[in-house]
């Protein structure tokens, strides 16, 4: 938590593990990401599916997700 934005490191299959900025308002998660060094322009307000996306997969076309190790 920063400033009452909550920050997670996120780990899904397939893809790259990525930071998430969750809060009230994008205007505060602006503020916190900007506390920790980074410009506005440096971040992307992508959904999971979008994210999927942006690396060239569509998470629906797959009926479950598991990471490489798992059964």
């Amino acid at each position: 938590m920063l400033n009452n934005i909550e920050i997670d490191i996120d780990t899904w299959p397939m893809i790259p593990t990525y930071v998430e900025f969750e809060g009230d308002s994008e205007e505060n998660i602006i503020k916190a990401i900007e506390e920790l060094g980074y410009k506005k322009e440096d971040i992307i307000t992508y959904g999971v599916s979008k994210i999927y996306m942006h690396y060239g997969l569509d998470i629906d076309a797959y009926q479950e997700l598991k990471f490489e190790n798992e059964a």
